[in-house]
């Protein structure tokens, strides 16, 4: 549902649906018993979007609005 720019974080472009669709879809594929295993999801506003910037091989984002997901 989104783009990997590092091994375990995503940017995604998400409806409010789709949010709760992937949120259901992680939790079913996390170990019920593993205290340890979350994901973290950050939503990012339009404002803090804009002053996005990176070190390294830094690819341009597609999306206009993130969430990440780590």
């Amino acid at each position: 549902m989104g783009q990997r720019v590092q091994k375990s974080v995503f940017e995604c472009e998400l409806s409010k649906r789709q949010l709760k669709i992937l949120q259901k879809q992680i939790g079913r594929m996390l170990p019920k018993s593993g205290e340890d295993s979350n994901v973290r999801i950050y939503p990012l506003c339009m404002k803090c979007h804009k002053k996005e910037s990176g070190v390294g091989r830094v690819t341009q984002s597609i999306y206009s609005k993130h969430y990440i997901v780590i």
